[in-house]
């Protein structure tokens, strides 16, 4: 459908389990392909909509559980995968050994934070660095869910020099 008279504020995802549903292709020139898109929930559906609570618990393929937001990008992808950047979390889960320490720069929801705190078991430390507010409070909460009392949320971004930044923070997504 043309959405450019709709007004309509759109996020790509792949296999998320309502998207099929709801049965929304556009072409696209870049792909050269067609991609599925799903209207942005929080501000297009009806009002009802927004109290529901968005967040999902999923038991991931590593083990743990994690609680991810039904709206925004990564919380999509490990819904509908129960994994997020698997090649990478592999990677991690192989190179931490238990008792090691390990730093999250940049540590989101704490998908990989959490690898890591498998990996490297009681005897371990992750220290897990996150600016952003919402995804702070997202690394935390699934920190405790899990009791992984030897990961230590930071929020903080890292830098090669000493300095104060304004972090530009998109509308209800999560990149």
């Amino acid at each position: 459908p043309d959405t450019s008279s709709q007004r309509l504020h759109w996020k790509r995802i792949v296999g998320y389990p309502f998207a099929s549903a709801i049965n929304l292709y556009n072409r696209t020139a870049d792909s050269g392909g067609f991609v599925l898109r799903v209207p942005d929930w929080q501000h297009n559906y009806p009002a009802w909509t927004r109290d529901l609570d968005p967040h999902v618990i999923v038991h991931t393929v590593h083990g743990f559980e994690i609680r991810c937001n039904a709206y925004d990008y990564v919380g999509q992808h490990v819904i509908a995968d129960r994994d997020w950047e698997s090649l990478i979390a592999r990677t991690l889960a192989t190179i931490a050994r238990p008792g090691s320490l390990c730093l999250d720069i940049g540590a989101n929801m704490g998908f990989h934070t959490l690898v890591m705190g498998q990996a490297v078991g009681p005897s371990g430390r992750v220290i897990a660095f996150e600016p952003d507010q919402r995804n702070l409070s997202s690394l935390i909460y699934n920190i405790r869910l899990n009791g992984m009392r030897h990961i230590l949320p930071v929020g903080l971004g890292l830098s090669d020099s000493a300095a104060i930044v304004y972090m530009a923070e998109p509308a209800g997504v999560n990149y």
